[in-house]
């Protein structure tokens, strides 16, 4: 009789210890608790569990490689995770190319006091037009 292998979530929560030292998940048995793998992890994907889970940092899990299989929950959530975290990147370094101003720069800083100076004025044209519609007195200085 042959045995069909197994393949096995690789989430380092499924390697969790009772406080007793038994595993959390089993493998064996009539109804095994360890959930099976379905969903194969790329590379971004490894490299990002790799750094940012706690239990592969202190060496208590050990690293994934690419190929590993997650179960649906566990890919699902870290998949949520990676995407966060890549769009939380990606604002960030808009957000830095944007502020980083130098003398070749077109893009106005705004913490730049022209720059500050330029949207004062914006906004006071504005007000006093809509001072004027409402024959109210205009603003003269700000």
């Amino acid at each position: 009789m042959s045995t069909k292998k197994v393949i096995w979530c690789s989430h380092p929560k499924h390697d969790e210890l009772l406080p007793n030292g038994k595993k959390k998940f089993c493998k064996v048995g009539t109804k095994p608790t360890h959930p099976k793998g379905k969903r194969p992890l790329s590379e971004d994907l490894v490299d990002f569990i790799n750094e940012h889970d706690q239990r592969i940092i202190d060496e208590t899990s050990r690293k994934l490689v690419p190929g590993d299989y997650l179960c649906t929950t566990c890919f699902a959530n870290e998949e949520s995770s990676f995407t966060l975290y890549k769009e939380t990147e990606i604002k960030g370094n808009l957000y830095n190319a944007y502020t980083s101003c130098s003398s070749d720069n077109p893009i106005d800083s705004p913490l730049d006091p022209e720059h500050i100076r330029s949207e004062q004025s914006h906004a006071k044209e504005k007000l006093n037009q809509v001072f004027q519609f409402l024959d109210l007195p205009i603003i003269d200085d700000m």
